[in-house]
């Protein structure tokens, strides 16, 4: 019995050094034996060594098991559109994989399913991805389902992702949403809303918006001293 505690113990410390000297040791046997999580870590210790290629294997794997991360990574190596990884490129796997990570609740591979998409001229799934990376709380990806809103000229649609992209701080969104208010194919135009939007984008850095809202802050003040001089 005490050569077994033994044995076991020494394994036990063998195990213990190895994930402090040779991490990536460890996780190519985890994975190799089906451990998501070790998978998605040696994926991560390819990255860093630049293997990228080899990088996709172990990616896969964990985004097979479920892993959200796993599967968005997974897609960046095979889409590669900026050719950073300088992997073989295959839009087919990228497109798979994009879309495991948005059903997992990945905002941004939602998002780039969108592009790619746009890309086939694939309209119907463009919306539909762009609507749900904005449902999963991406700013760009209200905005973009706002404009394919409006070039159907679902103007209501486009209005209610154009104030998401607002909320979510996007300058252009903001501004988008102060024209809309002050064009009748949005409804009764209202210029109060629409200055107020104007405003928020201006604080956000859109520079056509502070010039609306310097244009209209002379203008009151013009109307001002006009009601006064007439006292």
């Amino acid at each position: 019995m005490k050569i077994l505690a033994s044995i076991a113990a020494l394994i036990v410390a063998a195990y213990l050094l190895a994930q402090i000297f040779f991490p990536q040791g460890v996780s190519f046997v985890g994975c190799g034996i089906g451990r998501a999580n070790s998978c998605e870590d040696y994926g991560a210790y390819l990255l860093e060594e630049r293997d990228y290629e080899a990088a996709k294997k172990p990616f896969e794997k964990a985004c097979e098991a479920g892993l959200e991360n796993s599967c968005a990574i997974a897609g960046d190596l095979y889409y590669d559109e900026q050719n950073l990884y300088k992997t073989t490129k295959d839009k087919g796997k990228s497109t798979r994989f994009y879309s495991k990570a948005c059903e997992l609740g990945a905002a941004k591979a939602c998002y780039n399913t969108a592009i790619i998409s746009y890309k086939n001229a694939d309209k119907k799934n463009t919306f539909a991805f762009f609507a749900k990376s904005c449902d999963l709380g991406l700013g760009e990806g209200c905005l973009n389902a706002a404009v394919a809103s409006y070039e159907e000229k679902d103007y209501q649609g486009a209005l209610k992702f154009f104030l998401k992209s607002c909320d979510a701080a996007l300058a252009e969104g903001c501004q988008r949403v102060g024209l809309a208010y002050s064009k009748k194919e949005f409804g009764e135009p209202d210029l109060d809303k629409a200055m107020i939007y104007y405003d928020k984008a201006c604080k956000l850095g859109a520079e056509f918006s502070c010039n609306v809202v310097a244009a209209m802050n002379k203008i009151n003040a013009s109307e001002d001293n006009a009601t006064n001089a007439t006292k």
